[in-house]
């Protein structure tokens, strides 16, 4: 059984329908990408799988338990973790201070402990300081702990999302134009990150990209998506050279050509 099973979903807003019978799959270990032109609606199929949006149908399983209905709160605990094509840090605190607010869901002293500032209190922030520590190394910020978020350049602030996402301990990782703004080579060093995250972590990534180059690279499979539905989907050669993919990318004009990574 795939670790994230989406089936059939669809949505509709105002009449109109941003997503119609939507299905696909993520196992562990695994990279795959939904791209398509904007307006597809590959974002609304995060915010279905997050519990921002309650589908008209279908159903999403992580792990064997059903997602829809649930607070996007509950649906991180159990192990979905998102990034946004817009970075949302708190811009205005420290790179460590990111990372603590992320790892402190995981905390295993309770509020009374933090009230009184026992030994349970004491242990818990410890173990906590040395796990932000520990990922601020693996992602290459260790020398930047004290600096404001807001100050990163736009790469590492990139990196540092990924990061505090990763602290929750997610089954899944859903990255939302992780590319965007980027320089070629921030996208290049973001390619390593991806793949690094998958592998050190042991998760499954589900990717939104615009960035042809980036999804071709990375990805094990492509699906597509075009006015709500997927148009194709396999291999990044398959969906490279699939003329219902070109057509929607380029027009039925340019048809001819392929899309170029």
């Amino acid at each position: 059984m795939s670790l994230l099973k989406i089936s059939d979903i669809s949505i509709q807003f105002g009449g109109l329908t941003a997503v119609s019978d939507f299905s696909l799959d993520v196992d562990a270990g695994e990279i795959v990408a939904l791209i398509g032109p904007n307006g597809a609606g590959k974002t609304t199929v995060f915010n279905i799988i997050t519990g921002i949006y309650p589908p008209s149908k279908g159903r999403v399983v992580l792990d064997g338990e059903d997602l829809l209905g649930q607070k996007t709160s509950w649906i991180a605990e159990k192990g979905i973790a998102r990034t946004f094509q817009n970075i949302r840090l708190f811009k205005d605190l420290t790179v460590f201070r990111n990372l603590e607010i992320a790892f402190h869901r995981l905390a295993d002293y309770s509020s009374l402990d933090a009230v009184i500032r026992n030994s349970s209190f004491k242990k818990g922030e410890k173990l906590i300081r040395e796990k932000v520590f520990h990922m601020l190394e693996l992602f290459g910020l260790e020398g930047r702990a004290d600096e404001l978020a807001g100050n990163l350049p736009y790469g590492q602030q990139r990196r540092l999302e990924i990061a505090r996402a990763l602290a929750i301990k997610p089954k899944i990782l859903l990255l939302d134009e992780p590319a965007a703004g980027m320089t070629l080579g921030e996208i290049h060093s973001l390619v390593e990150l991806i793949r690094f995250s998958r592998d050190h972590f042991s998760l499954g990534i589900l990717l939104i990209e615009h960035q042809m180059g980036l999804v071709m690279n990375l990805s094990e499979r492509i699906a597509v998506m075009n006015f709500g539905k997927i148009i194709s989907r396999g291999s990044p050669d398959h969906v490279q050279s699939d003329p219902n993919v070109i057509e929607a990318y380029l027009g039925k004009r340019r048809s001819s050509h392929v899309i170029q990574s």
